[in-house]
C-alpha cells in the first residue's frame, strides 16, 4: 500500500530550515484550501506543525504538554538501563550508534547518560545522535546536554546517520506524524478531508470512495459503518528505516508513545494547547496536532524487515521489568523532607498507573538478538 506524502512539507523527515521563512510568507491554510478544493489531515499536519514546533517551547509546566521524561528522572535512567543491557548482551561493541527520535528538551537523554555513567565503557563506545528538525529545540536540546557526553551531533534525518550497530529511542514522536483518516460508509472507505464551509470556516467532510476501499477491506472484514481507519505512511517509513539498519547492524529500538494495540476503529486525532484539548482547526500553527499511534501497523513493519523479536507491552509493564519500584525506593530514601518524598513517589506513579500513562503508553521493543532484562 502506498500513499502520497504531505505535498505542503513532510514533518519530521525534511529540512526544517528550509520551510520556517517561506511557511510565514505563504499563503495561508484557507487560501491553499480554495487553491486545492480540500486537503488531508495530513496536509494539515505537514502545515501546521513545522510553524508550532518552530516558533516556540511546547513541553513542560509552561508549554502545551508534559512528556515522561518531564515527569520523573527515572523514565529515562531506565531507558538508559534497558540500552546498556542490550549494549553487554551484544558482546560489548566498541563502537555504536545511540539516536534519539525528536528528542523534546533533551532531557531524556540527559537522564539516560546520567544513569549509564557507571557502566564501563558504554559512554566511551557510543557517539550520540539527536534527531530534530526544529532549530530552536536543537539549541535547547544542547543547553540541556552541555557537558554530558563529548560526542553529540543534530540531524534532520536519520539518512545522515552513520550506518552501523544502532540503538534507537523514540518517545513521544510518533505521535505528531501526518496521519490519513478513513471512515467506513455504506459505499466504502472515504477519506476526511478538509473544506471550507460557505463562511469560510474550516470543517471536515467525506471524499468520495477512495482508492484504497477495497484493501482495507481485506485486512479489516468485521468493521462496521461509521468505524475509523487512520495511517501514518511517515511513521511505516521510518520504522521500516530503522528496522532496516537494525537487521543488517545489529542493535534495538525502544518506541514509547500513547497508542493502541489492537484496532479500536476510532478517530483519535486531537489538538492540545495550554494542557487542554483543543480544535485541531483552530488556531492553525498555535496548537499540537497529534493521532494515537498504531502499534499494530508498526510492529507489522519492523516483522516486514525480518525482525521476529518485536514486542508490545504496556509503558507499566515495560518500566516494571526494568526495576523502577526499587529505584523510587531509592529515590524516595534520599529525599531531603518527606513532602519531596512523596512527590517523587507520585511521580513514578504517575508513570505506571493502569488508570494513566502506565496503560494508556505502550512501548514496541524491536531487538536484532537476545530480549530480556
Amino acid at each position: 500500500m502506498t500513499f502520497a506524502e504531505p505535498s505542503i512539507v513532510n514533518y519530521k523527515y525534511s529540512k526544517f530550515t528550509i520551510f520556517i521563512e517561506k511557511l510565514k510568507k505563504q499563503m495561508d491554510i484557507k487560501t491553499i484550501i480554495k487553491n486545492k478544493g480540500h486537503i488531508s489531515i495530513s496536509e494539515l499536519m505537514g502545515y501546521a506543525l513545522p510553524i508550532y514546533y518552530g516558533s516556540r517551547q511546547p513541553f513542560g509546566k509552561g508549554g502545551d504538554f508534559i512528556t515522561a521524561p518531564e515527569i520523573s528522572q527515572v523514565f529515562g535512567e531506565l531507558i538508559g538501563v534497558f540500552i546498556a543491557y542490550q549494549w553487554i548482551n551484544m558482546g560489548t561493541p566498541s563502537s555504536v550508534a545511540l539516536v534519539e527520535m525528536g528528542p523534546g528538551r533533551g532531557v531524556l537523554m540527559k537522564d539516560l547518560l546520567r544513569g549509564t555513567r557507571r557502566v564501563k565503557g558504554f559512554h566511551e563506545a557510543i557517539d550520540i545522535h539527536m534527531v530534530e528538525n526544529s532549530l530552536q529545540l536543537q539549541q535547547v536540546q544542547k543547553e540541556t546536554l552541555e557537558g554530558m557526553h563529548g560526542n553529540i551531533k543534530w540531524h534532520d534525518n536519520i539518512n545522515t546517520i552513520p550506518r552501523k550497530k544502532s540503538f534507537f529511542v523514540a518517545n513521544e514522536f510518533f505521535d505528531a506524524l501526518p496521519i490519513n483518516q478513513y471512515v467506513k460508509t455504506k459505499e466504502g472507505w472515504c477519506e476526511n478531508l478538509i473544506f471550507l464551509d460557505k463562511n469560510e470556516k474550516l470543517r471536515f467532510g467525506l471524499s468520495p470512495v477512495c482508492g484504497f476501499s477495497d484493501e482495507f477491506n481485506k485486512k479489516h472484514p468485521f468493521v462496521k459503518e461509521g468505524d475509523v481507519l487512520e495511517v501514518s505512511q511517515s511513521s511505516l517509513a521510518i520504522v521500516k528505516d530503522i528496522a532496516k539498519r537494525i537487521k543488517e547492524f545489529g542493535g534495538a529500538g525502544v518506541f514509547i508513545d500513547y497508542g493502541y494495540d489492537y484496532y479500536g476503529y476510532k478517530d483519535t486525532l486531537q489538538g492540545m494547547k495550554n494542557h487542554k484539548f483543543h480544535d485541531v482547526l483552530k488556531n492553525i500553527g498555535e496548537a499540537d496536532i497529534t493521532a494515537h499511534v498504531d502499534f499494530v501497523a508498526l510492529s507489522e513493519a519492523v516483522k516486514e524487515q525480518g525482525i521476529d523479536d518485536c514486542s508490545i507491552v504496556t509503558q507499566r509493564e515495560f518500566l516494571m521489568s526494568l526495576g523502577i519500584e526499587k529505584r523510587r525506593e531509592i529515590l524516595v530514601a534520599g529525599a531531603a523532607n518527606k513532602k519531596q518524598a512523596k512527590r517523587v513517589s507520585d511521580c513514578v506513579e504517575r508513570l505506571i498507573d493502569v488508570k494513566n500513562m502506565g496503560s494508556l503508553f505502550k512501548v514496541l521493543v524491536s531487538v536484532e538478538g537476545k530480549f530480556g532484562i
